[in-house]
């Protein structure tokens, strides 16, 4: 039987409004439910991380943090699934014996992140871990037990949690024992124990530890004789890893010939790589170096760029210093502001500049110096 083409394109019509009014009228959204779709889960946080403004010349390149608690007072939600970070969630599994849970656990309690704080329950979880052999766990005992903080000072108990995770291999713990050996202030002291943990730790390639082994053996400390060439070894390890202390040390025994072949360049070397870092010693003495010509060429624009690094951060050296060179370019009402920091941090020689400074300036300049030093102080927030 043949079928008019109108005919036919009408039926076709209302055959599909009969199809459309059968679906939910909510069938275009997501089947998911809302409280577990990734829209409603707990967001994820930014966090810049420093040295990405040189990545992203607009700010900071944030990076992908996962959180480390969600609060659990957000009211129940029928079919809602608890965040696999929640305290409830793991609070579950350590219940369950989960051993990272238990030290998840216990560290948010002792932080008060993502619950109340709660020493008393902190140390209980923790200390659930510590005893399964969670190093971090142990650590995290030690530390609490050695301050005091939420639980009885205790240099014992600390000592003894300290030990357990240095001997299953904790660079931390190990160099933590060296120290407390050492020092005899908690523990009596023991050479030689001080001498087995820096050097298991350094074994480990804890940069911190080679550096205290080096100088244990510059000055024949910490259970070992003085050796100049034990010493060198160790120091350059921690320097090559980037201990500044080391790096700053070795620009010292170089530039000087103590214990090492007299060397200012290699002395210039690792001051600079300890002053790149912030040392405010190596920045001084690199500028030393750079405005005496000692072993260097002499440049005024470099000696002043270091004595400055250094003053930044308060070494009152560095601030006479650098006083003295503003002083002799005559820009006097910055050298007042240097000398009075240096004088007020109990620099005796600055006193002295200061007071003849004092007298050479006009009382134009006096008045600039004061609003220089008013321009240096930090800014209050509105």
């Amino acid at each position: 039987m043949k079928i008019a083409f109108g005919t036919l394109m009408l039926l076709l019509l209302i055959a599909g409004l009969y199809s459309v009014s059968k679906k939910s009228p909510d069938s275009t959204q997501s089947k998911e439910d809302p409280a577990t779709s990734e829209a409603n889960q707990t967001p994820i946080r930014l966090e810049a991380t420093k040295g990405d403004a040189d990545k992203n010349k607009g700010g900071y390149q944030p990076r992908i943090q996962t959180p480390a608690g969600i609060s659990n007072t957000t009211p129940a939600v029928s079919n809602t699934i608890i965040p696999p970070y929640s305290f409830d969630a793991l609070l579950a599994k350590a219940e369950q014996g989960d051993v990272k849970a238990q030290y998840a656990v216990g560290q948010m309690l002792a932080q008060g992140k993502g619950v109340s704080k709660d020493n008393v329950q902190a140390e209980k979880w923790l200390r659930l871990a510590a005893e399964n052999g969670h190093v971090a766990a142990q650590n995290a005992l030690g530390r609490m037990y050695a301050s005091g903080e939420g639980v009885p000072k205790d240099e014992v108990e600390s000592e003894k949690w300290y030990r357990k995770a240095a001997e299953q291999g904790s660079t931390a713990a190990q160099s933590t024992l060296s120290t407390l050996y050492s020092s005899g202030k908690s523990v009596d002291k023991d050479p030689r124990e001080t001498e087995k943990w820096i050097r298991q730790a350094t074994e480990n390639s804890d940069a911190d530890s080679q550096f205290r082994l080096g100088w244990n053996y510059k000055y024949g400390k910490g259970g070992v004789a003085a050796d100049d060439k034990e010493a060198s070894y160790w120091l350059h390890k921690s320097a090559e890893q980037g201990s500044s202390q080391a790096q700053y040390f070795l620009g010292v025994f170089y530039g000087y010939g103590d214990g090492l072949p007299k060397d200012k360049i290699e002395s210039e070397r690792w001051y600079r790589m300890a002053g790149e870092q912030g040392h405010s010693m190596a920045q001084y003495n690199l500028g030393m170096m750079y405005g005496a010509a000692d072993g260097v060429q002499k440049d005024d624009v470099e000696s002043e760029r270091w004595y400055r690094l250094s003053a930044t951060q308060g070494f009152p050296k560095a601030q006479s210093s650098l006083g003295l060179l503003l002083q002799q370019n005559k820009y006097y009402p910055e050298a007042h502001y240097w000398f009075t920091r240096a004088a007020a941090a109990g620099d005796a020689p600055s006193k002295a500049h200061l007071a003849t400074l004092t007298q050479q300036m006009t009382q134009q300049q006096l008045v600039e110096a004061q609003q220089f030093a008013a321009s240096q102080q930090p800014k209050k927030n509105p």
